[in-house]
């Protein structure tokens, strides 16, 4: 997907890249300025150093939603705070190879479901708080 910009978008955008002081926009505006200069999905990747799917998705939600901000708010954790404390315990005492192993043991020990690239998700936003 190739966004179109006006001169007058191109400035706009480029005016809030400079005043925002929130990386996710940043990276965002990022994406769909490059895109407007004719970069494809898999270069504007590279370049911002993000997977091509994050970059196809910022996009659709520029050309969709006019979306610059991350508003999803995300969602509750599947583990309560108790069953946190204790798998931080258990894993550090544990090591796991593969993350396949860390969801067996949580659906044998809670009878709770992580995907794989579910937990992957969880424990990536876990360490990066933005």
């Amino acid at each position: 997907m190739k966004i179109e910009l006006t001169a007058d978008q191109k400035i706009t955008l480029e005016a809030q890249h400079r005043q925002s002081h929130d990386r996710r926009v940043c990276d965002r505006i990022r994406c769909v300025l490059l895109s407007a200069d004719g970069w494809t999905p898999p270069m504007i990747a590279h370049s911002q150093l993000i997977n091509e799917t994050t970059v196809r998705r910022h996009l659709t939600d520029y050309h969709k939603l006019n979306k610059l901000k991350p508003e999803n708010g995300g969602s509750d954790g599947y583990l309560n705070a108790e069953q946190t404390t204790s798998l931080v315990e258990h894993l550090t005492q544990q090591l796991y190879h593969h993350n396949h192993q860390i969801v067996a043991y949580i659906a044998g020990r809670w009878n709770i479901t992580f995907t794989v690239s579910g937990l992957a998700y969880t424990q990536v936003k876990s360490r990066c708080r933005i």
